[in-house]
């Protein structure tokens, strides 16, 4: 973060130099009352006044201008971060792995855009005229001292106010902004969904929910909005009353002949140019609160090493080799997955059951990439999967979740995974992919065949369709190693057998294959298995060493390790 802002810095240097002359030309006004009481009253001369009207347009014209400038100075230092920063920032976002951080994900993006803003907003104006404050304050001790320490008396009341306002603000300010991107995130995740939320007549409970979260954020905004308001309101109510004294601190001197005439409006000026700066930094200061809160967050988000640099690696073998896996939930402290060891190699096909809550999803979610580790190993041809560039692992690493999680785009995008190069090649590898998957013949019935346009979720397709869509994905480019978590769960007979013939494809390929799934179809051609019960591995075997397994079980009466249902046949839920 800190280096992107450095390529900013042009655009702030050239900002900060502008500053210094629009400061300069702001004496203007006060020059020219000076003047006007000094010559212009004195003398009669209307040449004179002529000449310096004159100067004070163009000075004013001038000021405009450059103050136009700085503005677009600032705004493009904003355009130059988002050029330089937001595509490490969305990379980012992609690049983190699960475990929780969905909503913190959701709001990243979001929180980008709020510190850009704040750098081109009217607190960031605020902070460049702020250092010449002490310029404006000088003048006023050369009118005379006590307008001088009038001035400074005011800006240390000020520099208070911003403290104590700094003090009754930031908490509410802080906490407003980490309620509402929760509460944003929930929202985008339910209306995603809407359709289920109406099915199961969840909308008013929901809505009821989201108010709540909402409530609660917006008090903090109230709160903030009510100590900051006071406080400026506060700021507003000094100045004014700073400078009509000062006025009258002026005629004063002036009748003492201690100052002209025309020092007495020029010393309110000055004051007024002087406190200016404070009274807006107060103004502002909740957007530079949050611009400041949106820094943090980016930047502790892209400090964190989730793209770290590591050795480019040969594509791997069909090896996968698990050790010691152990995942524990972050906020039960309880295993999810305990002491998980396995290997699968080329032309294996390891499957994967056991009871609902048994860890089977979450084991397929980690060996992917989708959730991290501490616990254990996982090695993709021998090297640590930590070790592998995650963008390149994954076209290694086939994988179908248990939702198909089709995107927006095209059927050829989604099978693609939106690959970009050379439409030719990837035409005939997005073929390949769906005659492998034995989805080619369907997709071609489709509206517009591989041109048809998908929203969110697969919507447009059923949801078989879009499982065999995914199942094309999954074998785009041709892994050696594909994860299938319930691939069969919409399927009917027809697209298991497409489902079998597409995993007995890879296996004869050299590939190797692990399948999450319930029914005996697709359990029974797999040539090992491993049963799940509370995380733990309960059996590892052949599908006929586990069926001798059973038969000895209940001979004895004792309880199997598992469920029985996922060999015998019949669709359970996971």
């Amino acid at each position: 973060m800190a280096d992107a802002i450095k390529q900013s810095r042009p655009h702030f240097i050239n900002a900060a130099v502008f500053s210094f002359f629009i400061n300069m030309l702001s004496l203007a006004p006060t020059l020219y009352m000076l003047q006007v009481y000094g010559r212009v009253v004195s003398t009669g001369s209307m040449t004179t006044l002529v000449y310096i009207t004159m100067m004070l347009i163009a000075s004013l014209v001038a000021l405009s201008f450059l103050d136009s400038v700085r503005s677009r100075l600032l705004m493009r230092s904003g355009m130059r971060l988002d050029k330089v920063l937001v595509g490490n920032v969305l990379n980012h976002l992609y690049a983190r792995i699960g475990n929780g951080r969905q909503a913190t994900n959701a709001a990243l993006l979001r929180e980008f855009d709020t510190f850009k803003q704040t750098l081109s907003g009217q607190g960031m104006v605020a902070l460049f005229d702020l250092p010449w404050i002490f310029l404006f304050v000088g003048l006023c001790f050369i009118l005379h001292p006590v307008l001088g320490w009038m001035t400074v008396g005011g800006g240390v009341l000020l520099g208070i106010i911003t403290w104590l306002s700094e003090r009754a603000s930031y908490r509410y300010i802080t906490q407003a902004a980490e309620n509402m991107q929760k509460a944003y995130a929930r929202q985008e995740a339910t209306t995603q969904r809407a359709d289920v939320v109406r099915a199961l007549g969840m909308r008013r409970a929901l809505v009821n929910q989201q108010l709540d979260e909402r409530h609660s954020a917006l008090d903090d905004q109230i709160k903030a909005n009510l100590s900051v308001g006071g406080y400026a309101t506060t700021s507003k109510f000094l100045r004014q009353l700073l400078q009509s004294i000062s006025l009258g601190v002026g005629a004063y001197l002036a009748v003492k002949q201690e100052i002209s005439a025309g020092a007495i409006f020029a010393a309110s000026l000055l004051m007024a140019r002087a406190l200016m700066p404070m009274e807006q930094v107060i103004s502002n200061w909740r957007s530079l609160i949050r611009g400041y809160n949106a820094f943090r967050t980016v930047d502790k988000a892209l400090s964190e090493d989730a793209s770290k640099t590591v050795t480019s690696l040969p594509r791997p073998k069909a090896v996968l080799e698990v050790e010691g896996l152990s995942i524990v939930h972050s906020e039960q402290k309880a295993y999810i997955l305990q002491n998980i060891t396995f290997r699968v190699g080329p032309g294996e096909m390891l499957g994967i059951a056991g009871v609902s809550g048994a860890g089977k999803s979450t084991l397929a979610r980690v060996l992917v990439g989708c959730d991290g580790y501490e616990i254990g190993t996982i090695r993709v041809d021998g090297a640590e999967r930590k070790d592998w560039d995650p963008e390149v692992l994954a076209k290694y690493m086939g994988y179908l979740p248990q939702d198909p999680t089709l995107f927006p785009g095209s059927v050829r995008d989604n099978i693609c995974r939106f690959e970009t190069g050379n439409s030719d090649e990837i035409d005939e590898l997005v073929i390949t992919a769906a005659k492998l998957a034995g989805v080619h013949d369907m997709v071609l019935q489709l509206s517009n065949g591989y041109n048809t346009v998908l929203n969110m979720n697969g919507q447009g397709l059923s949801g078989g369709q879009a499982q065999r869509v995914a199942l094309a994905r999954a074998l785009y480019r041709d892994p050696p190693i594909l994860v299938l978590d319930e691939p069969n769960a919409y399927q009917d007979q027809a697209g298991e057998i497409a489902l079998i013939n597409a995993m007995n494809g890879v296996c004869a390929r050299g590939g190797a294959v692990i399948v999450i799934a319930h029914r005996a179809m697709v359990l029974d051609r797999v040539t090992r298995l491993m049963m799940l019960a509370n995380g733990r591995v309960a059996f590892l075997g052949t599908p006929a060493q586990y069926a001798e397994a059973m038969k000895k079980q209940q001979a004895s009466n004792a309880a199997p390790p598992t469920s029985l249902a996922p060999i015998t046949g019949g669709k359970a839920a996971n």
